[in-house]
């Protein structure tokens, strides 16, 4: 394989030798010279021979814009590549305007360097075949001796064959290494050997009925040796070879672009019945294909939307369209919420699940969208409500509760024996609706994702002394005994401290609440391996009524009270919140009851390594 002579221009030397480090390593078949500037690329190519120039764009003293302005005045029609870290879709489009073959960022991956190489070879290909075009429009005109030199330096297969016998007459390099012939089998065989037999009536028609000059004759099977097909489009022209009158014929292998074209209409008989909202961009952010739902979500037809850009109708994710397709290009993006624009100037809530794709060497990105616009109503109106909850139940309550804890505290010298125990329910009665306000508001935050967890260093061992201290009373009250057993040098979790406070009290209230006078409790803080992760588990153990089989699961359902328990006090959703502050910071509840011989609760975190 001859080499791809290559120059990297980068003021950048050792940006430009890593790039030419990466091709070498994917393309040992590269030549590559770096230079520094766009100055010595100028002079270097008016004494060197380049089949392909990768660019920055920011440089000092000429741009690699300006260079590609310069080489095009100059008549230079060599591919030009920019491989640039200072990219936007604007300098993009300019690049493309003044005759740049392909656009890409500067980025490290390995998949990033074969899309680089497979734009390289396209280009020297595409100038190849041009070039090679060129020379069959000029073949009637240039002596035999032309022709052959010419024929034999093309990199693209071509041969001469006889117009009476179809025998070949000639062949280059190209074509014999290409279909594994050596040139004396090829001389020894006929146009017709190299086609599949159910091909050959349909050759012989075309061959007796072409036209002089240049003729395409479209997309054809060719047989290597060894009896692979491969898809073969024909330029031809009619010469006198020898004085004989033959065809000179030039073969492009399009196999893998017609594979490509293959799996994208694959691809889009798949999607195109889909409900789903499905669309494709190409390098540049333009709308190359989209299904009908995809259309009717915005308002516009396929015919309508094809075309636009993905800023027309998403404008701030199209401004960073280079950025998203960047990581699109090494890493899974997660689904991500965009507020986008109908065609008649709705703002529309969409939850898209972006992914990359290459087809054939060509770069796309899909668009798998979704409306969340009642969603994202739904979520303002449960925002409200919790606004609404928090100001006009919560604050009122905190000023009851005040009120009575003043009657209870400083006037009760003041008031009578009965003004006390009313005062002293209302705060009781008060604190119970307080706290189940709180427990709703608490839950209903975490399970919609709204609550913020923070993530601070929680010292387990310290939380779990201080939620005992807090029960210690209420526990002698009940006649109950609170154990604790903390182990030593328990790993730090990052955690929210807050939450996490709230659903080891919950566990020991829960325990305290449902174990009779005489009965034990016992709080537990250790280290453990779940699923082979560190873990830290707090447990409350109790020798209270027990919770049969049948109930165990639903326990954790909110405002879930068994009927055995009718009589003891509680919200319903002390252990629904355990459960889902274990879940949020991606942990998890067991439990372990027997009727009559108590419960044990555990809350399995895992150890998160400090930020």
């Amino acid at each position: 394989m001859e080499p791809v002579r290559i120059i990297i221009v980068d003021d950048d030397l050792d940006v430009s030798g890593f790039m030419q480090k990466k091709l070498l390593r994917e393309a040992p078949h590269f030549s590559i010279t770096t230079i520094d500037s766009a100055e010595a690329c100028l002079e270097y190519i008016a004494g060197n021979e380049v089949d392909c120039i990768l660019s920055d764009y920011q440089m000092g003293g000429m741009s690699g814009m300006d260079l590609l302005v310069e080489l095009r005045a100059r008549g230079l029609d060599i591919p030009f590549i920019f491989v640039t870290g200072q990219g936007n879709e604007e300098v993009a489009r300019e690049a493309f305007k003044n005759g740049a073959f392909d656009y890409f960022t500067k980025d490290i991956g390995f998949a990033h360097y074969t899309r680089i190489i497979n734009s390289v070879e396209q280009a020297v290909s595409r100038r190849s075949v041009e070039k090679a075009r060129a020379m069959a429009e000029d073949a009637s005109r240039e002596s035999e001796s032309k022709y052959r030199m010419l024929f034999e330096s093309n990199p693209l297969p071509m041969w001469v064959y006889d117009m009476e016998t179809l025998r070949f007459l000639a062949v280059n390099d190209a074509a014999a290494g290409h279909y594994g012939y050596s040139r004396e089998e090829f001389l020894g065989m006929t146009i017709k050997d190299i086609r599949p037999p159910g091909d050959v009536p349909a050759l012989l028609e075309v061959v007796s009925n072409a036209p002089t000059g240049i003729n395409k004759s479209g997309l054809w099977r060719h047989r290597i040796k060894g009896g692979t097909l491969i898809d073969v489009e024909i330029t031809s022209h009619f010469v006198v070879f020898d004085g004989r009158r033959a065809k000179l014929v030039l073969a492009n292998d399009v196999t893998e672009r017609r594979r490509a074209e293959e799996e994208l209409k694959k691809f889009k008989s798949i999607v195109d019945g889909a409900g789903e909202e499905v669309y494709m961009l190409d390098a540049s952010g333009k709308v190359v294909y989209e299904n009908e739902a995809a259309a009717r979500s915005l308002g516009y037809t396929k015919e309508e939307m094809t075309g636009l850009n993905l800023s027309d109708f998403d404008a701030e994710h199209g401004n960073k369209f280079d950025e998203v397709a960047a990581r699109l290009r090494v890493q899974d993006v997660p689904p991500y919420e965009r507020v986008q624009i109908t065609k008649d100037g709705r703002a529309v809530s969409r939850e898209v699940k972006a992914s990359y794709l290459n087809i054939g060497g060509k770069e796309y990105f899909i668009g798998f969208g979704r409306d969340i616009t009642d969603r994202k109503n739904l979520e303002r109106q449960r925002a409200d409500f919790y606004a609404m909850v928090t100001h006009d139940l919560k604050a009122p309550l905190v000023s009851i509760m005040g009120y009575a804890e003043l009657l209870l505290q400083d006037k009760k010298d003041e008031v009578d024996k009965e003004t006390i125990e009313v005062a002293g329910s209302i705060r009781r009665s008060g604190r119970k609706l307080y706290r189940m306000v709180d427990d709703f508001l608490t839950l209903s935050r975490l399970e919609v994702g709204q609550a913020e967890i923070g993530g601070t260093r929680v010292d387990i061992a310290r939380l779990a002394r201080a939620v005992a201290d807090e029960f210690a009373a209420m526990s002698e009250y009940k006649g109950t005994k609170l154990d604790m057993e903390i182990a030593k040098g328990l790993p730090v979790v990052i955690a929210d401290r807050t939450l996490m406070q709230r659903a080891v009290s919950n566990m020991l209230h829960n325990a305290v609440n449902y174990t009779p006078a005489g009965g034990r409790i016992k709080i537990k803080a250790e280290a453990g391996k779940d699923g082979g992760v560190d873990s830290v588990i707090i447990s409350v153990e109790d020798t209270g009524v027990g919770i049969p089989a049948g109930e165990r699961e639903k326990v954790f359902e909110k405002y879930y009270r068994s009927a055995k328990t009718s009589g003891i006090n509680g919200t319903g959703l002390g252990l629904s919140i355990v459960k889902a502050v274990a879940e949020a910071h991606g942990g998890r509840v067991e439990l372990e009851s027997e009727p009559g011989r108590g419960s044990t609760f555990r809350m399995v975190l895992p150890v998160k390594p400090a930020a």
